[in-house]
């Protein structure tokens, strides 16, 4: 979680420009109207000012609301009911129902409506997304030949062995980070381009100062693995030189204002008027913290000397920081996804051809099915 500013006037200017930086990207995007900006300002400083200071912004809610606040020291006398479901305990993945796009369509307008979800629709959304990630969402109903109920079967685009070990990264190790490694990937390997993102976006929503800095985010990643020279944000086995580091270091250390917006992530140097190399690879690696599974390393330590002074000219790479055989698990999932391959085997050539993946179905009025 990035850092939450609590400051109306930092929050005003934030918004003013996170709306400079999307008009920039194309001229879809729209200044918004004064009135709109105060809201939005106000509700990005109450949600910050609760992931803050949650206690006393709910201790204040409900003294608003006029309940009473107990003390602290008399919570041991109130019973609180932290159980589950029953049907949620110990769920398989293949014991999740899965949502066709209007039943998932009718549970996101629930949810956006601030109705409370069970923990089996929740785990239903989850399992939607993660087949949009990973299968191709179009289950075909088969017969069992011993006659039990009828189910649903899978065309996967990812090996069938391993759907319940990336169900497991999935819940495990973050599904936005895999979500957006896998928009990069596609960025990266020409399936799609940053300005399209950036149109598609602004088909959902012309207002630059309301938009998620997510593909801003992007956008810099990818920028920074080709500066780098790596494939992805992932790539593990390519060697960085230390001259290709330091040529990035010149081009983006008066960038350091800009790029710590982008990610919210706040400055603790003593001198924020320049970024030094040292703290170029830390910024680095809270970037890819926050949104993938590797950090830079040095490579094999290599020293020079030069004017009687030692100089590190150590090579760096990227390195997994989740264990290397899960990682390998996910890229190889989100390769077969992008290049429509499947594990069917020559008996299963009369069952329905793989079509290529566009997406999931756009719904124009999703209220049509409530």
């Amino acid at each position: 979680v990035g850092y939450k500013e609590t400051n109306r006037f930092q929050i005003n200017q934030d918004f003013k420009w996170r709306e400079d930086a999307f008009l920039e990207k194309t001229s879809h995007f729209i200044k918004c109207d004064p009135y709109i900006q105060e809201l939005v300002i106000d509700n990005d400083y109450e949600s910050n000012m609760s992931a803050r200071y949650i206690r006393p912004m709910f201790n204040y809610f409900l003294r608003e609301c006029n309940y009473t606040v107990i003390d602290p020291r008399e919570i041991d006398d109130i019973e609180l009911d932290f159980e589950h479901d029953d049907d949620c305990k110990d769920t398989d993945f293949s014991d999740i129902a899965f949502l066709d796009v209007f039943q998932y369509t009718m549970l996101m307008n629930k949810q956006r409506n601030s109705q409370q979800l069970t923990d089996i629709e929740r785990l239903q959304l989850d399992k939607y997304m993660f087949t949009t990630c990973f299968i191709m969402p179009e289950p075909r109903m088969i017969d069992d030949k011993e006659g039990d109920p009828r189910r649903y079967d899978f065309d996967s685009f990812a090996s069938r062995e391993h759907i319940e070990e990336l169900w497991q990264l999935w819940v495990n190790f973050g599904r936005t980070k895999i979500r957006q490694f896998r928009k990069e990937k596609k960025v990266h390997e020409g399936v799609c381009t940053i300005y399209r993102l950036f149109k598609d976006l602004a088909q959902k929503c012309k207002i630059g100062g309301m938009q998620s800095k997510k593909y801003l985010q992007l956008e810099f990643i990818v920028k920074m693995c080709n500066d780098l020279g790596v494939k992805n944000s992932c790539d593990v086995d390519t060697i960085i030189p230390n001259k290709v580091l330091k040529g990035v270091h010149d081009r983006i250390k008066d960038d350091n204002d800009r790029i710590r917006k982008t990610f919210d992530l706040q400055d603790r140097t003593a001198d924020k008027s320049c970024l030094t190399f040292d703290g170029m690879v830390q910024l680095m690696n809270s970037i890819l913290k926050k949104n993938g599974f590797t950090k830079i390393v040095k490579g094999k330590r290599r020293q020079v000397r030069m004017e009687g002074k030692r100089i590190d000219e150590s090579d760096y790479k990227l390195q997994s920081n989740i264990p290397k055989d899960k990682l390998s698990v996910i890229l190889k999932a989100l390769d077969e996804n992008m290049t429509v391959k499947s594990d069917y085997k020559e008996e299963d050539r009369d069952r329905p051809k793989l079509r290529q993946w566009k997406g999931p179905p756009i719904i124009k009025d999703s209220n049509l099915y409530i």
